[in-house]
């Protein structure tokens, strides 16, 4: 299972997308179930064994501050709705491996529930956190993710966090 929240751009479908792809040429028995918020994952071509959960679009206004792109509701029900959703899915599915895109704990912590019933009602699920070599300026994300609670979530709920870059960088 693979979450990627990407409201608006192709940068986070592309890259769950290509490694889904690439997990299933390599293990042609694998499942790929990816749970997202792009208006345009339908777009992109899936591997067989591979299938998208649309949850609601979302979109940053501001640090800290969402709101919904297309349902005319409050940013606080459509952040249950996606909790719920990906919880439901998350424990349905119950996948081997959740690779997690980029945010730790997912859009203003709405992976937080799903993390937490797959660490108790499954598990032997191995939790991988996906990163951008780059994603800002080192006080940018640092300041970010400690006001956030991604370094706690990384800390508690993570197995394996992996990076996407070239590791002549590191």
């Amino acid at each position: 299972m693979i979450y990627a929240q990407d409201g608006l751009g192709l940068g986070h479908m592309r890259r769950t997308t290509s490694i889904a792809a690439e997990l299933i040429k390599l293990h042609p028995d694998s499942v790929v179930l990816t749970v997202e918020d792009s208006p345009l994952g339908n777009f992109f071509r899936t591997s067989p064994n591979h299938d998208y959960v649309k949850l609601p679009s979302i979109e940053k206004v501001r640090q800290g501050d969402w709101r919904a792109v297309n349902l005319p509701l409050g940013f606080v029900v459509v952040r249950a709705m996606r909790e719920q959703l990906i919880r439901s899915v998350a424990l349905n599915f119950r996948p081997d491996i959740l690779l997690v895109d980029h945010m730790p704990h997912g859009a203003m912590g709405e992976l937080k529930p799903a993390l937490e019933v797959l660490r108790t009602a499954v598990p032997e699920t191995r939790l991988v956190l996906g990163l951008r070599d780059i994603i800002d300026a080192p006080e940018v994300i640092t300041q970010r993710w400690q006001l956030e609670g991604a370094y706690e979530a990384m800390e508690r709920f993570y197995d394996l966090v992996l990076v996407y870059g070239r590791r002549d960088v590191f």
